[in-house]
């Protein structure tokens, strides 16, 4: 026998469930245009995160943020993983090595996620000359590929660790968490 009022609670929870997701369907879609608009007008998206303060501004509350960069020639993976991150973080962007070296010489992020295989110059590289900019900045290396001996060069190159695609969120949101609270330092 089921009680009426459970079955009213389990009800009305759907239909906010249901709400939610058409919420955080349309707000996906308008980032994602922007994002793509941003894009296509040839600047670096930044997605910047946190609510500004009474008084202050958003810039100001963005600057006592970590900086992430994410380096990935895929736009779902850049999408969604600045989606992730942009709560906890101040994210920028790049599709390419270039884009990369600028943001790495401009901004000085906390941490660099970095996909392994990029167009043009490879993911490791690219690691090696961010790291002769600054050996401190920790940096993620992502992959899709099996090749150990790739991943091993990753790691000899300076990588703090290599991480498989596709991976967990929550695994790789703790990574990060951090690598960027010890400075590079992989404690577990």
């Amino acid at each position: 026998m089921y009680d009426v009022a459970e079955l009213f609670a389990e009800g009305a929870w759907a239909v906010t469930e249901t709400l939610r997701i058409r919420t955080d369907s349309q707000r996906f879609a308008e980032r994602t245009r922007d994002f793509l608009l941003s894009w296509s007008s040839g600047t670096v998206p930044v997605i910047a995160g946190g609510s500004s303060t009474e008084g202050g501004s958003s810039t100001e509350t963005n600057r006592a943020m970590p900086r992430l960069l994410i380096v990935d020639d895929d736009r779902r993976i850049v999408q969604v993983l600045g989606d992730c991150f942009k709560e906890s973080y101040t994210v920028e962007i790049a599709m390419n090595a270039g884009e990369a070296l600028a943001s790495v010489r401009e901004q000085s992020p906390d941490l660099v996620l970095l996909d392994i295989v990029l167009p043009g110059v490879s993911g490791i590289h690219l690691l090696k000359e961010i790291k002769n900019i600054d050996p401190a900045i920790p940096v993620i290396m992502l992959t899709g590929t099996d090749n150990v001996a790739l991943a091993a060069q990753a790691l000899e190159g300076g990588a703090a660790i290599v991480v498989r695609k596709p991976f967990d969120m929550r695994t790789l949101e703790r990574l990060v968490a951090e690598f960027v609270r010890n400075g590079g330092s992989h404690t577990t």
